[in-house]
């Protein structure tokens, strides 16, 4: 049970018996990979990430299927514009922003744009798209969501028309997805990969409208946190570890009963902030399902700009899966928190064709 709530992230293009990332499958210690196109520590030289070209990716994902358990979830960001890691030097047609494509004011190019994405994380062998991003397109110097162009519009009434064609366009090709980053990340001025956010000051309730109208519409399949501070919400907490959010405001006031996903467990404002071991707990005692270690966080460097200390950890997986079993043993996590979490993570994975 514990293993389904662990996804991981790896270095290699191609994997044997022999990679950890098989053996972690393979030993039960977890229940989902993300690929990624590149490495952060890129002065290293480093093998090549996960992404080389159509047909590599394409083989990758169907020998981690073969050595996974049914419902081995498999997933990657592509969510069009900046954000894409089916990208052209991997021989991949490259999609325009979620902004730019709302710009159009036409579902049907919208449309047609989600099912090119669609097709091409599904036939490379992916089962998870982590997209839509549903943030308002509020702080437009945002380097995380605004100047990246990730979010449709400002509006909630557009976000939702565009990120509901994008998920039925995902479902049909046989996709699931994530509704990120909740409670609405696009009033931040800072970004969370790179440490502490507050935005009590700046976030609207009306952030709140896509998650709950997409929710209550149930095309939803995740829903993703984010690393965000709001004392609105929480005086101690940011929202990933926040019961008060998760279970409280996402669960109690939205009604959303399905899979809760972490953002990545690696960025800034994590690791700044908390151990491995009190992230973890604070998570799944708000009311995460899936922990995200994407294991491509960015190493210190040297004053000449040198990586002088290589963070990637292949044992990730192993790790993060004796810290649960701990915090179990310990009672300092309730067994019925981890049944609870795999029982939404198997219904969820059973829709996957």
């Amino acid at each position: 049970m514990i293993s389904r709530m662990i996804m991981i992230g790896f270095r290699e293009a191609k994997v044997t018996k022999k990679t950890p990332v098989v053996q972690a499958i393979r030993n039960g210690h977890v229940g989902g990979v993300i690929l990624f196109s590149r490495d952060q520590p890129s002065n290293f030289k480093l093998p090549t990430r996960n992404i080389v070209s159509r047909k590599q990716v394409t083989r990758l994902c169907a020998k981690l299927r073969k050595v996974g358990p049914p419902g081995l979830l498999i997933a990657v960001d592509e969510e069009g514009g900046r954000v894409t890691r089916l990208n052209k030097g991997a021989g991949y047609l490259v999609y325009d922003s979620a902004f730019n494509i709302a710009l159009a004011n036409d579902l049907d190019t919208t449309r047609q744009w989600a099912r090119g994405i669609a097709e091409k994380v599904k036939t490379s062998g992916f089962n998870v798209n982590f997209a839509p991003v549903v943030d308002l397109h509020i702080e437009r110097d945002s380097g995380v969501i605004g100047r990246l162009k990730r979010s449709f519009s400002e509006t909630p009434a557009v976000v939702v028309a565009n990120a509901s064609v994008f998920i039925e366009e995902q479902h049909k090709a046989g996709l699931l997805t994530a509704i990120k980053h909740f409670p609405g990340h696009g009033s931040a001025k800072g970004d969370t990969h790179a440490g502490f956010v507050d935005v009590t000051t700046v976030w609207k309730e009306e952030e709140l409208e896509p998650f709950r109208l997409l929710i209550a519409q149930k095309s939803v399949d995740m829903v993703m946190t984010a690393h965000i501070f709001n004392s609105k919400l929480d005086t101690t907490h940011p929202c990933t570890f926040s019961k008060a959010v998760i279970t409280g405001k996402l669960r109690g006031e939205l009604g959303w009963d399905g899979v809760v996903v972490s953002d990545d467990m690696h960025m800034g404002a994590v690791l700044k902030n908390y151990s491995m071991e009190k992230a973890i707990e604070l998570a799944i005692l708000a009311g995460v399902d899936i922990l995200c270690f994407s294991n491509n966080m960015e190493s210190p460097k040297d004053k000449n700009n040198n990586v002088i200390q290589d963070l990637y950890d292949p044992q990730i997986g192993e790790k993060v899966f004796m810290v649960i079993k701990k915090l179990v043993a310990e009672g300092r996590v309730p067994e019925a928190r981890i049944r609870e979490s795999y029982d939404r993570i198997s219904r969820m994975a059973a829709k996957i064709k």
